[in-house]
């Protein structure tokens, strides 16, 4: 049974969070602790997030701290994904157009810790981990009994899975219905990866291994997302209801905001058909980044400019040609060699 996604743009060597990427390598236990606690300590007035209390019982407002820095593009171990999965299209098309994308699809029976209810010791444990977690390591101390104790659990209550296997969450159990108003969140229908680290049974004990259990990740079966099918994919996206685009997915990103602003300027508060003509076309020009090599296509455009001016006033068709079809333009050196993909949608709008 399908139940979340995550869109890749290309094929990458494994899925893994940008804690681990291939330009950072591997990162100790008690590295990720402190940059974590510095990072958090750092931004807690601006992010409006807590410090984390090892001897108290703050998990809960750490995961969400680690959740806001993971939002605001900090390394975490969490790794992002959706319920939607034309959410999960979107990311696997939006980006390097010349390569195929990769739609991964997350069983709720494949390795992965659903969490039914608002919080469960699986993720509590995992958090403490990261940050008690480096003295645990280099003590060998046998997990079974820590937690048990710290649980106040019965011995042998503790099951390994519990400490090591990655849990899935949505972002409001995590913050709460009342308190997950993100609109990224909600637009996204996000949730993420825990990851915790490897455990091992070793004469009775479960010691804390140092790296970080990537089994689940690595078992993933995936849709691919041919290069050719990129553009034409993020069109449909863009033309559905509700439509499924980098505005939407991002309405307070600093670039939507401007597009939403944009368009009110020229479809709202400028008089005059040549005026609201001249704002368009300049607006064109702009997010197609368009230069004087670039004048067969300005030649094109100028041509169908009355007829896309009118459809256009679709907010949704507007930001898609200024951020998505745009983006696929600007992407290649030959922008020549890919200019009929984009006249066929231009010209496909003004009919």
């Amino acid at each position: 049974m399908e139940g979340y996604y995550r869109g890749e743009p290309r094929r990458y060597a494994r899925i893994r969070p940008t804690l681990v990427r291939e330009e950072i390598g591997p990162v100790a236990l008690a590295t990720e602790s402190r940059y974590y606690r510095e990072s958090i300590a750092a931004l807690a007035e601006t992010l409006h997030i807590q410090s984390y209390d090892v001897d108290g019982a703050g998990e809960r407002e750490h995961v969400k701290a680690l959740a806001t820095l993971q939002h605001y593009g900090f390394r975490t171990r969490l790794i992002d994904v959706t319920r939607n999965y034309d959410v999960a299209l979107y990311f696997a098309a939006a980006d390097y157009f010349d390569a195929d994308g990769y739609v991964h699809i997350i069983p709720r029976d494949a390795g992965f810790i659903p969490v039914q209810n608002e919080w469960a010791y699986s993720v509590k444990r995992k958090i403490h981990l990261l940050f008690a977690g480096a003295d645990l390591l280099a003590s060998s101390a046998d997990l079974g009994a820590y937690f048990a104790n710290r649980d106040k659990l019965p011995a042998g209550y503790i099951q390994k899975w519990t400490l090591s296997d990655p849990v899935i969450l949505d972002y409001e159990k995590v913050f709460g219905i009342k308190e997950a108003i993100n609109i990224r969140y909600q637009r996204q229908e996000a949730g993420f990866i825990l990851l915790g680290n490897n455990v091992e049974s070793k004469d009775g004990k479960l010691v804390l291994g140092a790296e970080i259990n990537y089994g689940a990740l690595d078992r993933l079966e995936s849709r691919i997302v041919p290069a050719a099918e990129k553009l034409p994919a993020l069109y449909r996206l863009s033309r559905q209801s509700p439509a499924i685009n980098f505005a939407r997915l991002f309405p307070d990103a600093t670039k939507s905001i401007e597009l939403a602003r944009v368009h009110r300027d020229i479809y709202m508060l400028a008089g005059g058909e040549e005026r609201r003509m001249e704002l368009f076309n300049r607006c064109l020009r702009r997010a197609f980044d368009l230069t004087e090599a670039d004048d067969g296509f300005s030649k094109e455009l100028e041509r169908r400019l009355p007829e896309l001016f009118k459809q256009l006033e679709n907010e949704d068709i507007f930001y898609f040609v200024c951020c998505e079809l745009a983006a696929f333009f600007r992407y290649f050196s030959d922008r020549e060699a890919h200019l009929p993909k984009v006249l066929e949608i231009l010209d496909d709008l003004c009919r």
